[in-house]
């Protein structure tokens, strides 16, 4: 069944790059009935960076990159069916009509115009990126990716010229050898062979982060010290009440007979008993943890196929789904403990993940995402016993690893570049030119050890000032008790005075 499923997904990805040209990291997601201008019973076809619908009779072939949509919305037919979307770019406006499954392709058209799908790749033995994170899969030509084989953004009948090549020691355009600057190719590779890399300002911004960690780092302590004192104040101030109970309870004596026989028949064993101060220790802890709770966006997919958007949020002990709206209420019946899963099925279907359980009797939990490798991640470190299972035909990635976990990166379409997950980059003389000498290449390396250093500074002060703020309002709220006791304990000392001077 799911080799017969790869097969199917395989050969309606064919049918579209041929059509378009597309690179073979192109795949295609989902496809629908619908209809555009005059083509009846034609297929619209979503990938990863791409629009695109087909139609035979008569032939049509409009194809729109993901890149220049500018809003998407649902629209009415002109007998009012509810079965249309508009799509606009900032060139033209496509309308497609005659869903059937209208509202599922608007909520995966959205979800992959808001969440580009991508991947990040470890190096294995370091767990470092080997390279920067594509937004999968990537353009194969530079300038205007969308233009395949002499076929335009809009399909047919629009062509364009194939770029030529150029050899590498010719320089074209503003560099070539009428531009303004007059230097030749020769005269740029020898500049590029003397390249003044300054890392003294990277040693300065880095001196002045780490001057700035230890000055967090003392207050920190300092914050620490004043907590003990307001611990020693607190404890003075319930001193003082208990004194005051104990004062009030000689006057109730003096004032009565009655007061005296009260005082006769109770206990003064725990009226005014003042306790020693016992010291806590008000070390501030710094958690540098990840939240507990990790949210990442999926289209749920329902019992019949439908696709509605959702966060899967992973918690402490549980993975639930909630809605993507806030307050974003969890759905009913989809909470489950990390213990109850048994696999995790990446579909032949591109996106597409099924969570399968233990019990034999539990429905499959299914999703889509261009965040999938995250969220296999998170539930291959999460689940015990989980085992993560590829069907044929699909593109396999990395999960299981801490290395993955590091903050999600919002990019969207036009964000140029980035990805769900950030790691760290290469280094920087890896990129550069055979012409670039060594000494170059080693400052751009120092120069680049300077930011990572100054990435890990910078991490290290949001920790600091996180706990300095924590432990400031939990200063503030002890404060504000110890306010209100000490104006309490003025008022008793003026009743009191009060009551001394009527038995005088």
């Amino acid at each position: 069944m799911a080799e017969e499923k790869s097969q199917k997904m395989l050969a309606k990805t064919q049918k579209v790059r041929d059509l378009c040209n597309l690179p073979e990291s192109e795949t295609v997601i989902q496809d629908y009935y619908c209809s555009y201008g005059m083509s009846i019973g034609g297929r619209l076809y979503i990938t990863q960076n791409y629009v695109i619908f087909h139609c035979n009779l008569p032939l049509c072939l409009e194809q729109i990159p993901f890149r220049k949509i500018a809003d998407i919305q649902k629209e009415k037919n002109l007998i009012g069916l509810s079965n249309s979307l508009l799509i606009k770019t900032q060139e033209k406006e496509y309308s497609f009509g005659s869903f059937v499954h209208r509202d599922e392709t608007y909520n995966l058209l959205q979800h992959l115009l808001k969440y580009p799908p991508s991947f990040i790749q470890l190096d294995e033995s370091s767990h470092t990126a080997q390279s920067s994170i594509t937004i999968a899969p990537a353009s194969t030509t530079p300038g205007d990716r969308m233009s395949h084989a002499g076929f335009s953004d809009v399909g047919y009948g629009k062509q364009q010229p194939a770029r030529q090549s150029v050899p590498p020691d010719v320089l074209s355009g503003h560099w070539g050898g009428q531009g303004a600057s007059g230097f030749s190719a020769s005269d740029i590779v020898q500049r590029k062979k003397h390249l003044d890399v300054d890392t003294d300002l990277s040693k300065q911004v880095l001196r002045d982060a780490l001057e700035a960690r230890q000055m967090g780092a003392d207050t920190l302590n300092e914050l620490g010290r004043q907590a003990e004192t307001i611990d020693r104040i607190e404890r003075n101030v319930e001193n003082v009440h208990a004194s005051m109970d104990r004062g009030e309870r000689h006057i109730r004596g003096i004032e009565s007979v009655g007061g005296s026989l009260k005082n006769f028949f109770t206990s003064d064993k725990d009226v005014g008993n003042r306790t020693a101060y016992n010291p806590v220790d008000r070390r501030i802890q710094l958690d540098d943890k990840p939240p507990e709770n990790v949210d990442l966006p999926i289209l749920l997919k329902h019992s019949n196929d439908f696709l509605t958007p959702a966060l899967l949020r992973f918690t402490e002990d549980c993975v639930k789904c909630v809605e993507a709206d806030p307050p974003n209420r969890p759905y009913k019946g989809l909470s489950f403990p990390y213990t109850s899963f048994a696999q995790f099925v990446v579909r032949a279907r591109p996106q597409h993940l099924d969570l399968r359980f233990k019990d034999p009797n539990a429905p499959r939990f299914r999703l889509m995402s261009s965040h999938i490798q995250g969220i296999v991640n998170e539930l291959a470190l999460r689940c015990p016993g989980g085992k993560v299972l590829f069907e044929p035909g699909i593109r396999t990635f990395q999960y299981g690893s801490r290395a993955l976990c590091q903050r999600a990166v919002k990019v969207g379409r036009d964000g140029g570049g980035g990805g769900m997950f950030r790691a760290k980059q290469k280094l920087a003389s890896n990129v550069l030119s055979d012409n670039v000498t060594d000494q170059t290449k080693a400052a751009f390396d120092e120069q680049d050890r300077h930011l990572d250093q100054l990435t890990d500074v910078v991490g290290d002060l949001k920790v600091i000032a996180t706990g300095m703020g924590t432990e400031l309002d939990r200063q503030n709220q002890q404060l504000e008790h110890v306010t209100t006791r000490v104006d309490q304990a003025n008022e008793r000392v003026f009743r009191n005075n009060f009551r001394v001077k009527q038995l005088i």
